[in-house]
């Protein structure tokens, strides 16, 4: 209970209780008060989020554990009376998020902007989102909120480490040429283009010749000739463990201005080294333009992911 409505629930019960008890001039007078100022705080409340308008907007919506994500919250009033306050929440499960304000005076038709920077130490997908904005009437008697649903989504990657040189896995057939063959998956060696038929993978559209013949044309490829790289981790609780006692340090906000950026640590666990180095390879093999895989294992089930280049 804010302090505005325990003042007037006290003014209110004072009143009430000496007018009762003797009816004098001074107790009438504090109750008709009293229920003269709930009478105003309400009425002051019930327009005070009408129009409101609340956008965030990222620059982007991958990022890598020790990025710094950056995001733009536009608070707009659009009806013509002013907003004394607003309170706004930032409610996403980021950890350590920021984003949470408390705006004063937002006049009629009116934006405010503003910029929130959270130093990201967790992997994972994160809705951006709910906001929940509050406001009420200037003695803090009454408070009403209104909530807003998250429109998009963060994908934090792993935790890559720089790796200067890996020993290239050996294949059962050596490289050579290019082999003349069609192949379903996405190598380095194109082989021309042909009309787009339902089905075909977005990435595959080739658009300088699409948009020179007028109709949507997807590029062909012929097999590879490198052997592919397949990274295999097991993702199985029983295999991995947690150090114990060990506290992460979150770090402090003054850094997210990018003054003092300090080193981010990978959480003390196996399981979040094993990520971090498959994430790794994954990321030197593909940039030494070999094709790279993926097979997980977590309980019973297997997830594959096919050996393709990136582009």
């Amino acid at each position: 209970m804010t302090p505005g409505r325990i003042f007037v629930l006290l003014t209110l019960a004072v009143g009430a209780i000496g007018t009762a008890v003797n009816g004098g001039a001074v107790y009438v007078r504090l109750l008709y008060l009293s229920v003269l100022l709930l009478v105003i705080a309400w009425l002051l409340t019930i327009p005070s989020l009408r129009g409101m308008r609340v956008e965030r907007q990222a620059r982007s919506l991958r990022a890598s554990v020790g990025d710094i994500f950056e995001e733009h919250f536009e608070i707009f009033n659009a009806s013509k009376l002013p907003k004394l306050w607003l309170e706004v929440a930032n409610e996403s499960t980021i950890p350590h998020a920021t984003g949470s304000r408390v705006l004063t005076l937002l006049r009629a038709k009116q934006k405010r902007i503003y910029t929130a920077r959270t130093w990201l130490n967790n992997r994972g997908g994160f809705p951006l989102g709910p906001t929940t904005i509050t406001s009420g009437d200037p003695f803090g008697i009454f408070r009403v909120s209104k909530n807003y649903p998250a429109t998009a989504s963060l994908v934090v990657l792993p935790m890559i480490f720089p790796v200067a040189e890996f020993l290239s896995p050996p294949g059962l057939l050596p490289g050579g040429k290019a082999i003349r063959r069609k192949s379903i998956d996405i190598t380095p060696h194109a082989a021309g283009v042909r009309e787009y038929v339902p089905g075909d993978p977005m990435k595959r559209i080739h658009w300088p010749t699409s948009v020179r013949r007028s109709q949507l044309m997807v590029k062909e490829f012929e097999q590879d000739p490198q052997a592919e790289v397949w990274l295999f981790l097991d993702t199985h609780k029983n295999v991995h463990v947690t150090k114990p006692g060990e506290s992460y340090e979150t770090p402090p906000i003054d850094d997210l201005l990018l003054l003092r950026r300090r080193k981010v640590k990978l959480f003390p666990s196996t399981l979040e080294y094993s990520i971090s180095i498959a994430a790794s390879l994954a990321h030197y093999f593909i940039e030494q333009r070999r094709a790279v895989g993926l097979v997980s294992a977590s309980g019973h089930t297997f997830k594959v992911i096919p050996a393709e280049r990136s582009e």
